[in-house]
């Protein structure tokens, strides 16, 4: 049966919406991993959690939703991207009301989304959350004059132990120092290009750096393009790990 809550939000008639699986005597929740690139990487995260639902009702999942005069969909994402960030590794809970095997959410899903954003896993999750405690990130910085930098250049720039970033907030700006948030930093200068691994703490209640501070300090420090029209570069999240450095599940 479809609820009112699945027909308001305009769920079409069809085969996604023969739920199978038995009805459970509460929900489950499930974690999704999946991908956001190109030109999906310009919407923002506010944006992302109202597709998202639509692409839930579209592919037939079976949601649980709150009872009460409002009822809605209980659906958390971790770590909100950056405008312009893609990633490899979004994750996203939503709780489930039928005994719908992971496999068969996930190729529901995919069978309504693009491949720029495609659901490689769900499962059921291993730890909270609050438990994430970093990321890993992969920046590429091509054409302009990247040629004339070498990869030690770069990274002296990064490590610059008296070098800060302002950090803009709901309770004002401040500057905190870039060094101390790069953990495992790689850089490679092949075929014109410069690349760049980090791993940056992410989660929690401490005091966190986005991935643009390090894409934005390189380009404000280096003088590889005439303007911001000519930058061309990409930052993609590769992995979220927890506090033992392992894939966060």
């Amino acid at each position: 049966m479809v609820s009112q809550t699945q027909k308001d939000l305009g769920a079409p008639a069809g085969p996604f919406l023969r739920f199978s699986g038995e009805p459970l005597e509460d929900f489950r929740t499930v974690r999704v991993r999946f991908r956001k690139t190109g030109s999906l990487s310009y919407i923002s995260h506010l944006d992302l959690q109202r597709v998202m639902m639509r692409i839930l009702v579209l592919g037939g999942i079976p949601m649980w939703y709150t009872q009460g005069f409002n009822p809605h969909a209980k659906v958390v994402f971790a770590l909100p991207l950056p405008v312009g960030v893609e990633s490899e590794c979004e994750l996203m809970d939503l709780r489930i009301c039928r005994d719908v095997p992971c496999e068969e959410l996930r190729d529901r899903l995919n069978a309504v989304l693009t491949d720029e954003m495609k659901v490689k896993e769900i499962y059921i999750p291993e730890r909270k959350f609050q438990e994430i405690d970093s990321a890993d990130y992969a920046f590429t910085f091509r054409g302009g004059r990247i040629s004339e930098t070498s990869a030690k250049e770069a990274e002296a720039v990064l490590l610059d132990p008296g070098r800060k970033v302002l950090k803009k907030g709901k309770n004002g700006d401040k500057e905190i120092y870039l060094a101390p948030h790069l953990r495992r930093l790689n850089v490679e200068s092949t075929d014109g290009e410069l690349r760049l691994y980090v791993n940056m703490p992410a989660g929690g209640d401490r005091e966190t750096l986005s991935p643009l501070h390090v894409s934005q300090t390189l380009l404000d420090t280096l003088d590889w393009y005439d303007s911001a029209i000519e930058a061309d570069y990409t930052v993609t999240r590769l992995h979220i790990r927890d506090d033992r450095m392992r894939e966060f599940r």
